[in-house]
């Protein structure tokens, strides 16, 4: 985040506005801050006055949270938050709280939005969870 002020209103009060100049009151917000939004930086406390201007940059690593559906024959169907970028589908099956009794494991099949189903050899996947320790 960056906060730029004109240096002109600053003076303007005293009848002098030749000297117009632009100061940067911050250039970055300091990294322990961007992460706990309840810490305090003193650096950060100062007003804003009229046509500050306040530039709020993107972070480059961050991601909205994803969501996958896991339905069908698993104890609790529904909606899911992908823990990482990375997880597994034997992880999301399990967090489902596993294949019920009725469940046909071979007959499982992943969709993904906008592209042809995936294969999926869902009995391979969960090998890892019965080998697991709970």
């Amino acid at each position: 985040m960056e906060v730029n002020r004109l240096g002109a209103f600053t003076d303007f009060r005293s009848g002098t506005s030749k000297d117009i100049y632009t100061t940067a009151l911050m250039t970055s917000v300091p990294r322990e801050l961007s992460r706990d939004l309840t810490a305090h930086d003193e650096r950060l406390d100062f007003p804003l006055q009229p046509y500050d201007q306040i530039i709020v940059r993107e972070i480059p690593e961050y991601q909205l949270q994803n969501m996958v559906y896991i339905g069908g024959e698993v104890q609790y169907p529904g909606l899911y938050v992908r823990l990482s970028k990375d997880e597994k589908i034997s992880s999301l099956v399990e967090r489902a709280g596993g294949v019920t009794a009725g469940g046909s494991i071979a007959q499982a099949s992943l969709k993904r939005p906008n592209k042809e189903n995936v294969r999926l050899n869902l009995a391979r996947a969960l090998v890892y969870l019965r080998r697991a320790p709970i």
